[in-house]
């Protein structure tokens, strides 16, 4: 089943997969549209009902020439579930896709059967945000244009020529003249300006992406083709993502939640599972020592085998728990 949902006059494309009688919806993050979750989506249809969503300003759904809000996604993802009649449901969010399940939670508790937070943190303290969308903003198109694009270029090489080597791109790749210092500062490294081309190449891909995986090589291949097709509002997202903060929130979650993250992270630091594992009451975390940011490819069935599992924990334990009351009740 594939629909559009009006939130207020904007459209928000999804998809229901499979017949489960639990509703599992996923959240893709920043500049990914549901096709990100082509491979699990595939997997876990089978024992859940599936809900996929294009965020607004990617994919199918609007793109609106405006400020975004974090309060905006959620929305959006309430009237999804409006249109196609489901209450409760469990959220996967993964990077920005879990600050949208935690504001979805914040906005809509009720809602919430429980969180699975994947690759993602806990925001921005607001008093880091207003420095923070100074220096991001302002220096994306050097981090985008001297950094993420000439690797994902290289990385649509890889699949077009059967995956050459990586010095045999370096030949006809040139390091972008830009101003290193900002790469220095986004990433942590600060030997950018003596690495010939080849090492700037694997630099690139051990940052961005575990190029050995075919699975991340062509979602990134299909990911950056379908956004020149269908169009990005990438300064709208980001706008979002850096205006958000839910340390306060943490505390207060009590649904059931379970944190992942990959140990090789170096978009986000596992450091920020941990600290949303020490602030939400009862959670879990599992972390993927060999794994980097898109782990829910790079480690797609083991992911898929935890998120199974601990659903269906959780609903046993609810079933459980409702049996118990009732048995409480007639005892009374």
């Amino acid at each position: 089943m594939k629909g559009f949902a009006n939130n207020n006059g904007v459209k928000i494309h999804f998809e229901v997969m499979g017949k489960g009688d639990v509703p599992l919806v996923l959240i893709s993050g920043f500049g990914g549209d549901m096709d990100m979750w082509k491979y699990n989506a595939q997997e876990l249809c089978r024992n859940f009902k599936i809900i996929l969503i294009d965020n607004r300003g990617i994919g199918q759904s609007d793109k609106p020439d405006s400020a975004y809000s974090m309060e905006m996604f959620s929305s959006d993802i309430r009237s999804v579930l409006q249109e196609i009649g489901i209450e409760s449901a469990y959220l996967l969010g993964v990077s920005m896709g879990g600050l949208i399940s935690l504001q979805f939670y914040k906005d809509y508790p009720e809602m919430v059967r429980g969180l699975i937070l994947v690759s993602t943190i806990a925001g921005i303290p607001k008093r880091f945000q207003p420095i923070a969308r100074r220096i991001i903003k302002s220096h994306v198109y050097n981090f985008m244009t001297g950094f993420i694009i000439p690797g994902v270029n290289a990385m649509n090489k890889l699949v077009e020529k059967n995956k050459p080597s990586v010095g045999s791109l370096a030949e006809n790749f040139d390091i972008p003249t830009l101003d290193l210092n900002i790469i220095n500062f986004l990433i942590g490294r600060k030997d950018i300006s003596r690495l010939n081309k080849e090492e700037y190449l694997e630099m690139i891909f051990n940052y961005v992406v575990n190029i050995k995986n075919e699975k991340v090589l062509d979602y990134f291949e299909k990911r950056f083709s379908n956004k020149e097709k269908n169009g990005f509002n990438k300064d709208s997202q980001l706008e979002a993502v850096l205006s958000c903060s839910y340390d306060s929130l943490l505390s207060q979650i009590q649904v059931p939640t379970l944190i992942i993250h990959g140990g090789l992270d170096k978009i986000l630091n596992v450091n920020e599972a941990m600290y949303l594992n020490k602030s939400i009451k009862n959670s879990d975390l599992i972390i993927y020592g060999n794994c980097g940011h898109y782990l829910f490819l790079e480690q797609e069935e083991n992911f898929n085998n935890d998120i199974s599992r601990y659903i269906r924990n959780w609903e046993e334990k609810k079933k459980a728990q409702k049996k118990a009351g009732k048995k409480s009740l007639l005892a009374g």
